[in-house]
């Protein structure tokens, strides 16, 4: 069982990092991104094609549009515009 533990946690690392790694590919890019929901003030968050999750800063009610987002920076596997 121990083993098996250490496995799981290896690779589950390993998943986070790809994620991450993942994610960075798309800074610098412009995406789409469906916007779902309001998760704070003037901020929202939706997901690019791919279930790439990504927050967007906006005054202006978004939600439930689509949109083209500059993706400036990845934290922790999502993106942010």
């Amino acid at each position: 069982p121990q083993d098996k533990d250490i496995r799981s946690k290896k690779m589950a690392e390993l998943c986070n990092k790809m994620q991450r790694e993942y994610a960075n590919s798309f800074v610098g890019e412009t995406v789409s991104v469906l916007i779902e929901r309001s998760i704070g003030e003037n901020l929202y968050e939706g997901h690019m094609t791919n279930y790439v999750k990504v927050h967007v800063k906006s005054e202006k009610d978004i939600s439930h549009t689509i949109i083209d987002a500059e993706i400036k920076e990845q934290k922790d596997g999502i993106l942010y515009s």
